[in-house]
């Protein structure tokens, strides 16, 4: 995933909603295979609840598998080997679309109000801000990079090359098959709205566009495809060391080399390309500085006032979650209502431009005037390099606190 990542999605390395999301879709998916519809839904409702873009693609690539696999099945064509089986009963999918509702309106209520908040300009204003911007990394296909594409296409094409081969499939495998395949017909949609030689106001209809490219449709396969790959490859290997399949003794024996050297390629691939979106192992000095950080905000959370405001390092990072303090902008921090998204934007303009107009080595006692009486920040967390015509209320070897009211 790390290496053949296309738009930055993860669940590995870091805690957040869409990580407890897979975990009820990948539970969801296995009470799928097991024919136990409304432990399903309830599993996928809960997926869509902690994470409604991750839930409500997952069910759209699952709604996707069930209706090929069921064309097929009426249509007498072959489903790619797979076995045939049993219909499902209209009651138990009706029961399994009551659950799933039921168990995804806990998240899915607080998500269609903040959608639905917003005048029609300002949601405008926002969902540009989000695509060709803030998050143009994760939804604009434009700005994903050829080492992105080609990762991807050698995991698509791996893995279809292995998985079409196989004569015969068990029925759970038929439908993660058919559901990868869903993921990655998502992720192609994507793709089409969005690729375009121009960007932003110069492309045809960016409006519309726009407003679909902001549903992250490459997150799913980003995750299913090398988890579908990475299975595939397993199996491969396994199946062709036991001789398995309707294959002789050499071509058994041909076939485990050559899934042997695949897998041990994949490897040397994954150890030896700089990976994407997984944290890289942090050296002494970025553990005593990361320490730092947590005892400066330790400090304000317990000696600031309650009703503080705060400017913080370009960078900083968990400040609010350490410090229990407001902080007038984070870049990593984005709201997610739309007004509070053009607000963030604004204030991240605002201080770069009042940045570059009074930086010189630090900032002069004007600078910082003019500052607190426009934002009406009141202290300030600066790195200890940073020259400040102020003596710091708390001081570590990389952070120091100032009060801006005991400004000259």
């Amino acid at each position: 995933s790390a290496t053949g990542n296309f738009s930055g999605e993860g669940i590995v390395g870091g805690v957040g909603a869409k990580g407890f999301s897979y975990a009820f879709v990948f539970f969801g998916l296995a009470f799928l295979f097991e024919r136990r519809w409304i432990v399903a839904g309830l599993s996928t409702g809960l997926g869509i609840s902690f994470h409604p873009v991750v839930g409500i693609w997952a069910v759209a690539a699952a709604v996707f598998a069930g209706a090929v696999r069921q064309f097929a099945k009426r249509s007498d064509l072959p489903t790619l080997g797979e076995p045939v089986s049993r219909g499902v009963a209209a009651k138990q999918i009706i029961l399994a679309t009551v659950a799933l509702v039921v168990a995804s309106l806990p998240g899915l209520i607080p998500a269609l109000n903040v959608v639905g908040s917003a005048a029609p300009e300002v949601q405008f204003q926002a969902d540009y801000i989000v695509v060709f911007y803030r998050l143009k990394h994760h939804l604009n296909p434009m700005d994903f990079t050829w080492r992105q594409y080609s990762g991807y296409a050698i995991l698509w094409y791996l893995w279809l090359f292995v998985e079409l081969r196989r004569q015969s499939i068990q029925r759970a495998e038929a439908w993660n098959r058919w559901f990868v395949f869903g993921a990655m017909f998502i992720a192609f949609a994507g793709l089409v709205v969005g690729l375009d030689e121009r960007t932003g106001k110069e492309m045809p209809f960016y409006a519309e566009r726009m407003k679909l490219m902001k549903f992250y449709p490459f997150r799913l396969a980003d995750v299913m495809l090398p988890i579908a790959f990475s299975i595939t490859l397993v199996r491969l290997a396994l199946t062709a060391r036991a001789g398995e399949g309707d294959v002789g003794a050499n071509q058994s024996q041909r076939g485990s080399r050559f899934a042997w050297l695949l897998c041990a390629a994949c490897m040397i691939f994954a150890l030896t390309v700089p990976s994407r979106g997984l944290p890289s192992r942090p050296t002494a000095k970025a553990i005593a500085r990361k320490d730092d950080w947590k005892e400066a905000c330790r400090w304000i959370s317990k000696n600031a006032p309650a009703d503080a405001l705060f400017l913080t390092p370009h960078n900083s990072v968990a400040f609010k979650w350490y410090a229990q303090r407001a902080e007038y902008v984070a870049l990593k921090d984005c709201p997610q209502d739309a007004a509070g998204i053009v607000e963030w934007n604004r204030r991240l303009l605002y201080r770069t431009d009042w940045g570059r107009r009074y930086f010189d080595n630090g900032y002069s006692a004007e600078a910082l005037r003019e500052f607190q009486q426009t934002t009406k920040v009141t202290h300030m967390l600066a790195t200890r390099q940073l020259n400040v015509p102020l003596e710091p209320i708390h001081s570590n070897e990389h952070f120091r606190v100032y009060r801006l009211g005991d400004l000259p």
